[in-house]
């Protein structure tokens, strides 16, 4: 699946997609500002062009450092980032994203976001 990037986006950005004035259009997912995530980008999109999607049960390569069988959550200090350790502040969204299959490698498995209370 393509999308138009509203902003431009790293590789592996975790993506939120919205509607901009009846377009489809991604951004990056952020637990903190409530945008949950729909997928990733797996590789940079430069803002207002078009850019493929990894959506859920998909394996995403090109990570570095991951932890072999971890649970990877959207991330509440970096906007499109991945982390083991899930938001626990009142009002952040915990979603989980997948799980490492290698140091390298995101199995991705992306749950409904719930907002802590």
């Amino acid at each position: 699946t393509n999308i138009v990037a509203f902003e431009a986006l790293a590789a592996r950005d975790a993506v939120h997609i919205f509607d901009d004035a009846g377009t489809g259009k991604m951004r990056k997912a952020n637990a903190a500002t409530g945008l949950p995530a729909h997928g990733f980008v797996p590789i940079a999109v430069l803002s207002a062009t078009s850019g493929r999607i990894v959506l859920d049960d998909e394996l995403l390569a090109g990570f570095t450092g991951l932890t072999i069988g971890a649970e990877y959550f959207l991330s509440d200090s970096t906007p499109g980032g991945v982390t083991t350790t899930a938001p626990t502040t009142a009002g952040f969204l915990l979603q989980r994203l997948g799980v490492a299959r290698s140091a390298t490698e995101l199995a991705v498995d992306i749950s409904d976001a719930l907002e802590r209370g």
